[in-house]
């Protein structure tokens, strides 16, 4: 069924003519919000489409849409991305709560390394009456 669906899409949009120029948009837009987040991947978003009604979608220099097949190429084109961006978030977020956990279990682990140091020198802590 993906398949499918990724054929049909294919077909729409080779009928733009310039479907290229979307391809080469997405490692950038996945870029932008791996590092920037999901905000500047959204604007990252944004600036692509504009550019690309301002300097490849026919007519050039507006932002009118000529033909059906660039509407279906855009939408495409806005839809994956917003998943990338959406994917790129969740990784950023997961990547950044690992660091977390990671540094949190490093000091739980110096911890009680010293308080087995501690324990085979002989300290025996507080005692209890």
């Amino acid at each position: 069924m993906a398949i499918a669906a990724a054929l049909l899409l294919d077909e729409a949009m080779v009928l733009s003519g310039g479907f290229w120029i979307y391809l080469i948009l997405y490692p950038f837009i996945a870029i932008s919000t791996l590092y920037g987040g999901l905000g500047p991947g959204l604007l990252a978003i944004g600036l692509s489409c504009l550019a690309t009604f301002l300097f490849w979608v026919q007519p050039v220099g507006g932002l009118a849409v000529a033909s059906r097949a660039d509407l279906v190429s855009m939408t495409v084109f806005i839809l994956g991305n917003v998943l990338v961006a959406w994917i790129c978030e969740r990784l950023r977020r997961v990547s950044r709560q690992t660091a977390r956990q990671a540094q949190i279990l490093k000091e739980s682990e110096q911890r009680l390394s010293l308080a087995q140091r501690a324990r085979s020198s002989g300290w025996q802590g507080r005692r209890r009456r």
